[in-house]
């Protein structure tokens, strides 16, 4: 009686039956799994789909049907067509979806395109320059695929790029899809900064008025491909000069800053632009420039212009910082400035109009500073508070709603993970995320977008051009009868503080005698930095009046005094001992060229964060960076191994560049971890 009944309604009823049977199927195999019951769905009444699918299950089928069934059935059409079509891109071929239902077919299809030099996405490639169609043809029509016929008409132009600008501005990149072309994303991504990808129009996205971002980009693929051609839909020079002519207007008018200056104080171009994006965002902003770029000029110049009450907080060690820059440029009466300390007894801010405070106090004072009338609040290394959990978070961010204008300040707005944003994105513009989780699942190019509003960063190597480089090295040392601490026997996670600190110490006599050769050598000054104090404080001990020490139980006005006089250049003082802990933040120590770190801090925005004390505006000299290392000792050469390999990931995370997913792993183990887990 089956036999008789319409090939479709049998398909159909063949069909249903498998796609009831889980129990069955879990006894002896019959039935759909669960994709194909998702498929048999999607499928059910195209009669070539089903044959398609059901031809995956002819066992099955018949176990349960008998053949004489199954062969009333005509399985002998061709399986698929791959269609030619043409493109602004040149030929392109298209697998009709329905091969999916043939996994054997559609691999050998997958298989056969790439080695013909094409790439499978979403079943379109893109066909390589002088492709054979006949073999093409010849090859596939043994697996009874067939293939349409090539239009007719002139062969259009092989490959090409087209840049056209979206409703909201942004820049989208279409292309012809190929192999090569997944590494030259990578490297754009690597190299330009963060991009998007419209899955719609199959195009790279670039943000609004991001020019420098799509040339680089651009750039990059001409170095794979420098035969393309790159067509635009608008007037590419019309948006240069427009571009050019906003960016001039930002960074050459000082609107009248020149008369709240000291004397001989101007500042930079692109110091003057970022206060116009402080005028131009309302003063809620997000400023990322790179570390020594002077963020706090930038912000004090603000402040001086719109007559803004102002709340600081800071490390420690920079509260004093941001009085002395206030007097360094501005004119007398303009900023009226207070420190407060732990021992500070106030009752009223009353006649001042620029205060600081450090982090750790915030609590303590916080009913003074919400109710003191001041208007803008500024947060000084903003990424502190990436953790929105953390006490101290929380009531800087209660803080910040006292106040109409707030800006947060830091060169590595993200110090791992994109999340780190949340908080700070926050507290300028409420509401920017609704959680933490938004952040995490969301692309980078997304986030990066709706930060727009209120955030700009500038790099030194986009705007001090003229920077010296800095240079890293590793200092080998050969430990030859001292006995250094090594690791992993037996090792626990609690023991890893108490290896580095020993191995601190031990490594000081070679640090002493690699800075002593430099001092003997060279007219430089020369940075040491440790994460031990016995370690810091053992080299500076050693090199006596010619050293100053900088570490955690150093206090605040010794602090002053180290840097100072670190900084007289008439001083005989040339080496500055410092713990990473102490002096990795708002230190301005371009007066020496040289840093050593005798051991590395457990992460690489320390790291870089330390090296910025003397690769920084102001610095006249190529700076010169060594990390020592002991041959030969697992501890120290595997430690260094993983922040060299974090430092590398870092630097273009805080550039903003788009991570793989391999290198977001390595950002998010720490240090520990890592050096637990066997090489």
């Amino acid at each position: 009686m089956l036999i008789e009944t319409k090939q479709n309604d049998l398909l159909t009823w063949l069909g249903d039956q498998l796609d009831a049977t889980d129990e069955v199927r879990e006894q002896n195999g019959i039935g759909f799994n669960k994709f194909d019951k998702g498929t048999w769905r999607h499928v059910r009444g195209n009669e070539d789909a089903m044959k398609k699918l059901l031809a995956k299950y002819m066992k099955q089928l018949s176990n349960r049907f008998g053949n004489d069934t199954i062969t009333a059935i005509d399985w002998t059409t061709k399986q698929a067509i791959v269609v030619v079509a043409v493109d602004n891109f040149g030929y392109t071929l298209k697998l009709e979806t329905v091969i999916k239902l043939d996994r054997d077919i559609f691999m050998e299809y997958v298989n056969y395109v790439k080695k013909t030099g094409g790439r499978f996405a979403n079943y379109l490639w893109s066909v390589p320059k002088n492709y054979d169609f006949d073999a093409l043809r010849a090859h596939l029509d043994k697996y009874n695929i067939a293939v349409s016929d090539i239009p007719t008409g002139e062969k259009p132009q092989q490959y090409g790029v087209y840049v056209s600008k979206s409703v909201s501005g942004l820049y989208q990149v279409n292309h012809a899809y190929c192999e090569k072309l997944n590494a030259a994303y990578r490297n754009a991504e690597e190299t330009s900064g963060v991009l998007g990808f419209d899955w719609d129009t199959k195009a790279r996205l670039i943000g609004k008025d991001q020019i420098e971002d799509l040339d680089e980009m651009l750039g990059v693929i001409r170095n794979y491909y420098p035969t393309w051609t790159v067509k635009y839909d608008f007037d590419i020079e019309a948006e240069r000069a427009r571009l050019a002519a906003e960016k001039n207007a930002l960074r050459f008018d000082d609107v009248g800053m020149q008369s709240l200056l000291n004397e001989g104080m101007k500042p930079l171009p692109y110091q003057l632009e970022g206060f116009k994006y402080y005028v131009k965002f309302n003063g809620c902003a997000l400023n990322g420039d790179d570390m020594g770029l002077g963020k706090t000029f930038q912000t004090l110049m603000y402040a001086a212009h719109a007559g803004l009450k102002t709340v600081v907080v800071c490390p420690k060690n920079v509260r004093r910082q941001w009085l002395q820059e206030a007097k360094k440029f501005f004119k007398d009466g303009i900023f009226q400035g207070l420190e407060i300390n732990s021992l500070s007894k106030l009752t009223s801010l009353a006649g001042y109009n620029l205060v600081t405070i450090n982090y750790e106090i915030v609590d303590k004072f916080y009913d003074l500073l919400a109710n003191a009338g001041f208007n803008l609040l500024v947060i000084d290394e903003s990424h502190r508070i990436k953790n929105p959990d953390a006490k101290t978070t929380k009531r800087i961010v209660s803080l910040a709603e006292k106040f109409a204008h707030r800006i947060c300040l830091s060169g590595t707005p993200i110090k791992n993970k994109k999340q780190e944003l949340f908080t700070q994105a926050n507290l300028i513009a409420p509401k920017t995320f609704k959680s933490e989780g938004e952040v995490i699942f969301s692309r980078t190019f997304d986030v990066r977008e709706k930060l727009k509003n209120f955030f700009f960063r500038r790099t030194k190597k986009q705007e001090l051009k003229d920077l010296p480089e800095k240079l890293r090295s590793i200092v080998s040392i050969e430990a030859k009868g001292r006995r250094m601490p090594d690791l992993f026997k037996g090792c626990l996670i609690g023991d890893i503080a108490s290896i580095k600190s020993s191995l601190a110490q031990a490594k000081t006599p070679y640090t002493i005698d690699f800075v002593d050769d430099i001092l003997d050598n060279t007219d430089s000054k020369v940075i040491v930095f440790s994460d031990s104090d016995d370690a810091a404080s053992a080299i500076a001990k050693y090199f006596g009046e010619r050293a100053v020490l900088h570490i955690g139980a150093t206090s605040h006005e010794k602090r002053e005094v180290a840097k100072i006089t670190f900084n007289d250049e008439t001083s005989k003082v040339r080496v500055f001992a410092a713990t990473t802990g102490s002096a990795r933040e708002g230190l301005n120590l371009t007066v020496a060229d040289k840093v050593v770190f005798n051991d590395l801090p457990w992460t690489p925005a320390d790291l870089n964060q330390a090296e910025a004390r003397a690769h920084r505006l102001g610095q006249k000299n190529c700076v010169n960076v060594y990390w020592m290392q002991v041959d030969r000792n697992e501890f120290d050469t595997r430690s260094v191994e993983i922040i060299k390999n974090k430092m590398r990931i870092y630097e273009a995370l805080i550039n903003g560049k788009k991570l793989t997913e391999e290198e977001q792993a390595v950002m998010k183990k720490g240090l520990i971890s890592d050096l637990l887990e066997k090489p």
